[in-house]
């Protein structure tokens, strides 16, 4: 529309000096110019001040909660179970029985056990008669042997019967001791028959049911009956990505993040880390972490359950951080020669450089800064910005769209930018009356030409001022 007003008062100028004279005494066409120039609108943005502070430097690994002494409790005898008086998540004492199992053939064998040593020790006393006959047997045919009234062979068939009878005694004697040992077995089988709790804790898994036959382990891995867990001391095993490994260490605070708590955090600390390399499902390498949760409330921490740890690798303290959002990457070669010549720690020899806009009197400055460490939300400034600097730190779209002395405003504030020909209040009412006072005048003074000038100038209808 002001380029149709602009042609209007051309050929106003050529055709009637008259009117263009009126124009120009009210002010109409300095206002047009202005117009033309009128500098472009702030771009809204989000400022913050730079803070100094401390700043922790964390290592994020998922993982899973287990406890940190569980025991499974398994059967150490085949036997059927006839007693079952425990259940999932009941609390179980040290010493409590927690299974019973049939003990009929167990005690069958050890009461077959002990009639056979029984019949041994019996058979001992005949052996040791046995021994003691070859051994006056012997003497008496060596004394006939000496004085010649015997044979050599009649002595040496004795000989022969007391080495006999002597070897029969210690094949009775190892045969009792091998009985012995097997009744102690099957005595103490019996009293695997009754399986009690070897820690205080919770059962946490049942797996077998009552009448079910159990395998001992002396004919195969052995049967895991049930779970028995302590609850009140529960770990992370945090994946640690392998890249990060070497900054975690034993002792190191972390916050645990449970899925089923959402953003509850909990306090731990790190308890070990293993050396062990490990490949997860996905594919990524990792050691594993151990981190000892603190839970003083007692809140219930379901074994297997997914949680976030974030591990305090590092802690600086007092340090000039600004929100990581604001930090940028920008080419060297495309920053101001004013810029580059005020940052002499930019190395030259990169092709990209960390900056930031900071605000300053309603413009863009575009800033290069050497940072340093970062947290999650934040990042340590080492260069670049002072402690009383303000920064943008967003909208993100916009940060990517502004430049060199952007003309930008606070958000939500609609104080004039510095630079922009914003007009004050009334003004705009102030240059109505004008015209229109001029239009008076050029109507009075010049006739109907004076008022389709006027209108073109208002911008009201200036094909019909064309036309006139």
């Amino acid at each position: 529309m002001l380029k149709w007003v602009l042609g209007i008062l051309i050929v106003l100028v050529v055709v009637g000096g008259g009117g263009a004279a009126l124009v120009v005494s009210t002010g109409a066409l300095d206002q047009l110019q202005q117009g033309f120039h009128r500098e472009p609108s702030a771009i809204e943005v989000e400022v913050q001040s730079v803070s100094v502070g401390d700043l922790v430097r964390t290592v994020n690994a998922p993982g899973t909660i287990e406890p940190e002494l569980s025991v499974e409790v398994g059967a150490q005898v085949s036997a059927r179970i006839i007693a079952l008086p425990v259940e999932e998540l009941d609390t179980v004492e040290e010493g409590e029985v927690l299974v019973r199992l049939d003990s009929e053939d167990v005690l069958a064998r050890l009461e077959a056990a002990q009639s056979r040593l029984e019949a041994e020790q019996a058979r001992l006393t005949g052996v040791q008669a046995s021994l003691r006959l070859a051994e006056i047997d012997l003497g008496r045919q060596k004394e006939l042997f000496e004085a010649g009234d015997v044979p050599k062979s009649v002595y040496d068939a004795a000989v022969a019967s007391h080495e006999q009878a002597k070897s029969s005694l210690e094949v009775t004697k190892m045969s009792i001791k091998a009985l012995s040992a097997e009744i102690t077995e099957r005595r103490k089988d019996l009293e695997n028959t009754v399986i009690e709790a070897s820690m205080s804790g919770v059962v946490t898994r049942v797996n077998s049911e009552l009448g079910e036959m159990v395998l001992g382990t002396s004919q195969n891995i052995g049967t895991v009956i049930m779970e028995v867990a302590d609850l009140d001391r529960m770990l992370m095993r945090a994946r640690v990505d392998e890249s990060n490994v070497s900054l975690v260490k034993e002792g190191q605070p972390a916050t645990v993040y449970v899925l089923a708590y959402g953003e509850r955090p909990f306090r731990g600390t790190v308890q070990r880390v293993r050396l062990l390399r490990e490949i997860f499902r996905d594919g990524t390498a990792y050691v594993e972490a151990e981190i000892l949760i603190d839970n003083p409330e007692k809140e219930r921490l379901g074994i297997g359950w997914n949680a976030n740890a974030d591990i305090e690798v590092q802690t600086q303290y007092d340090v000039v951080k600004i929100p990581s959002q604001a930090v940028l990457d920008k080419r060297i070669e495309e920053l101001p020669s004013e810029v580059l010549a005020a940052a002499p720690y930019i190395d030259r020899k990169k092709t990209f450089t960390r900056a930031v806009f900071k605000y300053v009197d309603g413009k863009a400055v575009i800033t290069p800064v050497t940072i340093g460490s970062s947290d999650l939300t934040h990042t340590v400034i080492l260069a670049g910005l002072n402690k009383d600097d303000e920064v943008i730190t967003g909208p993100f779209r916009t940060l990517m769209e502004l430049s060199q002395d952007s003309a930008v405003k606070r958000k939500g504030s609609d104080v004039p930018v510095a630079g922009a020909d914003a007009p004050a209040e009334g003004d705009a009412s102030s240059d109505e009356g004008t015209t229109e006072e001029g239009a008076t005048e050029g109507a009075t003074d010049e006739g109907a030409g004076g008022d389709e000038a006027v209108e073109g100038v208002d911008g009201q209808d200036a094909n019909a001022a064309g036309a006139g």
